[in-house]
């Protein structure tokens, strides 16, 4: 007892033969086949179908050959190593001309006679070259030559080139660009998908009886991997599959079958795997989106923002406590902070050992416009501290309010303007930390103060104008006053 008398086939199903009756009509070979027909019904002049070795080419050839036997005068060249002179003699001897004379020039006369005659009596002349990729750059050429005979209307010859996809690499030569620029129709023929593999797979053996045998999807997904969906690969690899199943007497075939036949047939090699950059470009795109969600969402500036302001803490109160001193205020009370300031002071960026991190936290606060962030308020109160309601520090360079009176005194004049002193500054609808954050301004950038003030808090409050037509309230523990306009 032989398989498949085991598994109830009538036939081989898997035979590498070019049978017509068992083409298989997937997604692109049916394209490529309704591409051939337009072709050459609308006498194109030339036609050319690629494919790696085994996609089925010859099938597909020989699928056209039954559709158009009846309906046109066809010559298909098998050996194609042949010069130009046997090219074109295997030529008419294919198609049935008989030439007196062995001239070249007497040859192609009695050709093109032939021709008119077909065209008269509305039959195409086709000439199929298989395995195209081994014709000499001559005969290529003296093709191109034949393509020349023509009417006013139509071509009379029409000239299929079928070969692997060095024959398109070839074309594209200097040497053959008038060739490649007469070819109108160019198709590609695929190999299969997964989901084609198990349809042809049994398509197959419904041609050969179908039986009782059944695969896993495991043993096609398997089959699919070693043979690239390559259909004559596809064809060895589950013949040989069949047997290491027959021998163990089993009635599905499963995934150790399979691997019993790529190993008997050395087929490790042809394994369909991904690319080698597939999986780390993936990875390295899904780690630049995550941190762009971050980025965009304002949570790498906050988190970025804690860090730095946990590494200068100490420094941070320290400064505080020497401003204080400065002031020589007898009735000295702890400052409340306002949460201003997300990063260290300006003081501190002529010393980048002290916070490494301090550079990048900046590119990042400062890449982004001012818009109104959805920080939590701060809880009302005296920060001991000098720590604000988020665990953030202020600037170190704040200065408690009688500096703005200082500087005022100055200038003889209440002035008109002021610059943010620390890394960034909320502006809020209404004077004290539980007003509602309306936009912030970055370090450096002046705003216009009006004659508003306000003390809330403990806390003196400013009236400012900002640049987009706005205003709102600033903690002076912000605000370095400049000089009047």
């Amino acid at each position: 007892m032989d398989y498949l008398t085991y598994y109830g086939l009538n036939e081989e199903p898997f035979r590498i033969t070019p049978d017509a009756g068992c083409f298989f009509a997937s997604r692109s070979h049916h394209n490529a086949l309704l591409s051939l027909g337009y072709s050459t019904d609308h006498r194109e002049g030339f036609c050319l179908v690629t494919g790696e070795p085994g996609a089925g080419k010859t099938t597909l050839l020989n699928v056209f050959l039954e559709q158009y036997r009846d309906k046109a005068e066809i010559a298909m060249v098998l050996t194609p190593r042949l010069s130009p002179g046997e090219f074109l003699m295997a030529m008419l001897e294919d198609l049935g001309v008989q030439c007196a004379s062995a001239n070249k020039n007497e040859v192609i006369r009695t050709f093109r006679d032939f021709l008119i005659q077909k065209s008269l009596e509305g039959r195409a002349v086709i000439i199929l070259v298989d395995e195209a990729q081994n014709l000499p750059d001559e005969t290529l050429e003296e093709l191109r030559l034949l393509s020349n005979l023509e009417t006013e209307k139509e071509k009379l010859l029409h000239i299929i080139l079928v070969g692997q996809p060095e024959l398109a690499a070839r074309l594209r030569s200097p040497q053959l660009r008038q060739l490649d620029q007469r070819i109108i129709t160019r198709m590609n023929i695929d190999p299969l998908d997964i989901k084609e593999v198990g349809d042809y797979i049994s398509f197959r053996l419904t041609k050969a009886g179908r039986g009782h045998v059944r695969f896993r999807d495991a043993a096609i997904r398997r089959i699919d991997q070693y043979s690239k969906g390559i259909p004559r690969l596809i064809n060895t690899i589950t013949t040989r599959t069949l047997m290491s199943a027959f021998l163990e007497e089993a009635g599905e075939i499963e995934p150790k079958h399979v691997q019993y036949a790529v190993q008997s047939l050395k087929l490790e090699e042809k394994r369909r795997i991904r690319k080698p950059l597939a999986r780390p470009m993936f990875a390295a795109g899904l780690a630049l989106a995550v941190v762009f969600y971050f980025v965009s969402t304002g949570w790498v500036r906050s988190y970025a923002g804690r860090i730095v302001s946990d590494v200068h803490a100490e420094a941070m109160v320290q400064a505080i406590k020497s401003s204080h001193v400065n002031t020589a205020r007898s009735d000295e009370q702890p400052i409340q902070a306002e949460a201003e300031a997300i990063g260290p002071s300006p003081g501190d960026s002529a010393r980048p050992d002290k916070c490494p991190a301090r550079m990048k936290v900046e590119e990042i606060t400062e890449s982004h416009p001012k818009v109104n962030h959805p920080v939590p308020s701060p809880e009302a109160g005296k920060q001991e501290s000098g720590e604000d309601a988020r665990g953030g520090i202020f600037s170190p360079a704040s200065a408690p309010p009688n500096e703005i009176q200082n500087h005022a005194d100055q200038n003889r004049a209440d002035p008109m303007s002021a610059m943010i002193i620390s890394h960034s500054a909320n502006v809020r609808e209404t004077p004290g930390l539980n007003g509602e954050k309306i936009a912030y301004v970055q370090q450096g950038e002046n705003v216009r103060l009006r004659n508003e003030t306000a003390d809330v808090d403990g806390i003196l409050w400013r009236r400012v104008d900002l640049d987009d037509g706005n205003s709102g309230w600033i903690s002076s523990k912000v605000l370095r006053l400049t000089s009047g306009e």
